[in-house]
């Protein structure tokens, strides 16, 4: 292995341990755009927000509308978007990888996958 591929993978393991339950590609996506963009600006994102077992996701799905202003919350089961989860909200909205982190920090939440575009511009 290159010198090159250890540093790329020595960043990713510190990247991921740094995220928690966000997924490093989504995160890496939108911090590329929230450099790239006007200042003040935010990429779109659509996430797709895991739950644990038992949880209430129309309950959820109220929390993350009063968390940040989403263009739209849809909550399913058995998903084959998203197939290594049973319970996931989905969520679109304009918001920067520090609010997308924050969200991730509920105890009920397994974990944060998605993407990030400039859809809204």
């Amino acid at each position: 292995m290159s010198e090159i591929e250890n540093q790329y993978n020595s960043f990713i393991e510190n990247f991921q341990r740094d995220l928690g339950k966000v997924d490093v590609s989504l995160a890496l996506r939108t911090l590329y755009l929230e450099h790239r963009i006007e200042k003040g600006q935010k990429p779109k994102v659509e996430l797709f927000v895991c739950y644990n077992e038992g949880v209430d996701l129309e309950k959820k799905k109220y929390e993350l509308n009063e968390f940040f202003p989403c263009l739209s919350t849809t909550s399913f089961t058995n998903n084959r978007e998203v197939p290594d989860c049973e319970r996931v909200i989905k969520v679109e909205c304009i918001t920067d990888l520090k609010t997308v982190h924050k969200l991730s920090q509920d105890v009920d939440i397994e974990h944060v996958h998605g993407t990030a575009s400039l859809d809204s511009y």
